[in-house]
């Protein structure tokens, strides 16, 4: 799928996880700021998978450097939809986050959610064209985390291993549901048996190359993801309206 639509999904699902209303299921309670700060971890989460190609959102996010690591991962990773897009390297990378969050301490523990914060600010505003320089943006993305600092969130490790695994997650999901797929069991990469080729729709499930894909939406950016992208978008319009509409009638409810 498109950048665009991983990140729409990402922040529909965590608001429908997060946000307590009729229209969420509101698992989780978050306040507004933990809310805001999930919500762009979790959009971040929902494009790490794409750092093995420097052209992608996040290989673009802060040019040169991005662009030099997201270089070295697509080599050392085979490519595009290759290891950085398995359950493998996606339980790796959100268990490295996890033990990086929960280790530091102090001034080290700051600086990794300020870098944390900084990165998916930048993502966010760079990526998507929203400030014409990646400078720009990570400043942006600094005060944002400084102010994070000064305004500690209860729990906030947990809830960013929370968000970023849901991403990443949620970015496999999605590509495993449009062509070519995934390479769900990375390492290995079974071939499908012959046996398996001459079941119609099977074979198209399990893929030459040890690839899976269930292709419900087709290839990438095709009419169906663009029409699920949209709905999610109106869906995110319309929660944020009730929600609006809620707050009013609580601070004036003559």
């Amino acid at each position: 799928m498109m950048a665009k639509t991983h990140t729409v999904v990402a922040v529909a699902t965590w608001t429908a996880l997060t946000v307590d209303s009729p229209l969420t299921a509101g698992w989780f309670e978050t306040t507004p700021e933990a809310f805001i700060a999930g919500t762009l971890i979790c959009l971040l989460g929902s494009l790490l998978p794409d750092l093995d190609e420097p052209e992608s959102t996040l290989g673009r996010a802060f040019p040169p450097f991005t662009m030099l690591l997201s270089a070295v991962v697509k080599r050392f990773s085979g490519g595009h939809r290759h290891a950085t897009h398995t359950p493998v390297v996606g339980f790796l990378f959100v268990l490295l986050t996890g033990c990086v969050l929960y280790l530091s301490i102090g001034i080290a523990a700051a600086v990794v959610l300020a870098l944390l914060m900084a990165t998916a600010v930048s993502v966010c505003l760079h990526g998507f064209g929203f400030a014409k320089t990646g400078v720009l943006s990570w400043l942006i993305g600094a005060g944002f985390a400084w102010w994070l600092i000064e305004n500690p969130l209860s729990g906030f490790g947990e809830l960013a291993v929370t968000a970023i695994a849901l991403g990443y997650g949620l970015h496999l999901l999605c590509d495993f549901l449009t062509h070519p797929g995934i390479l769900l069991l990375w390492p290995c990469t079974p071939e499908p048996p012959e046996v398996i080729q001459r079941i119609p729709l099977i074979r198209r499930v399990w893929l030459e190359g040890g690839r899976f894909s269930l292709p419900l939406f087709g290839k990438t950016d095709s009419f169906r993801e663009t029409a699920f992208r949209i709905t999610l978008t109106l869906y995110l319009a319309w929660v944020a309206g009730a929600q609006g509409i809620a707050y009013l009638s609580a601070v004036n409810p003559g």
